[in-house]
């Protein structure tokens, strides 16, 4: 049976995949379905920093040399480093998704292989947690006031991967600013689950993750 490889880029991206992804590719026949972080320097893991994609396309390659792998991404547009296949040419582009579609396909010709699909999400991964209000309802200490701020950002965007990517306007920075003591890698792991990766899948932007 061939196991599912992803590549992310840190901690939350790792526990979204294990709570999230993991389960919805399980309930349709694909049990292998392992995440794994981006190896950095000194056998450390996590974060994209200048130079990343260098360690990225190690970690595709070792990983590409099973046969029965197939191997994917899970890693912001958002702060992407600019050592990136085609990275100045993917930024003439016009639309924020033209800009993607040329990243990835720039990847997977550099990686050169038909088992290897790279994905790189529009925004950061907060973006994926703006997709129904039910999740943070269930947060501990959240007020109506500050669940009717959330609501009114649902609102405001038809695709939460359009919420602004502005230093103070990005999702995370709107959770913190509207949530104090928001807590990434918990509320990370736990709103999604309540979301249901259903209403992820809804996003046009990341329905490649769907198996075939």
């Amino acid at each position: 049976m061939r196991e599912l490889i992803i590549i992310a880029e840190g901690g939350t991206e790792e526990d979204f995949a294990i709570n999230s992804i993991r389960p919805y590719f399980n309930q349709h026949g694909i049990h292998s379905v392992t995440p794994i972080q981006v190896t950095m320097g000194s056998g450390s893991r996590g974060g994209l920093l200048k130079g990343s994609y260098r360690k990225l396309k190690k970690d595709a390659l070792r990983y590409l040399r099973a046969d029965d792998v197939i191997v994917t991404t899970l890693i912001d547009y958002y702060h992407l480093p600019s050592d990136f296949p085609e990275y100045e040419l993917a930024m003439s582009k016009v639309s924020l998704m033209d800009k993607i579609n040329h990243l990835e396909d720039a990847i997977k010709r550099d990686i050169d292989n038909y088992r290897f699909i790279p994905y790189i999400q529009l925004h950061e991964f907060e973006a994926l947690l703006f997709t129904k209000i039910d999740g943070f309802k269930g947060l501990p200490d959240v007020s109506a006031a500050q669940l009717t701020t959330l609501e009114n950002i649902l609102n405001e965007f038809e695709n939460p991967e359009l919420i602004n990517n502005g230093v103070e306007t990005a999702p995370s920075k709107r959770l913190l600013n509207i949530i104090p003591g928001y807590q990434k890698k918990l509320y990370g792991s736990y709103i999604p689950l309540v979301n249901g990766f259903d209403s992820i899948l809804a996003l046009d932007s990341i329905i490649g993750l769907k198996p075939s």
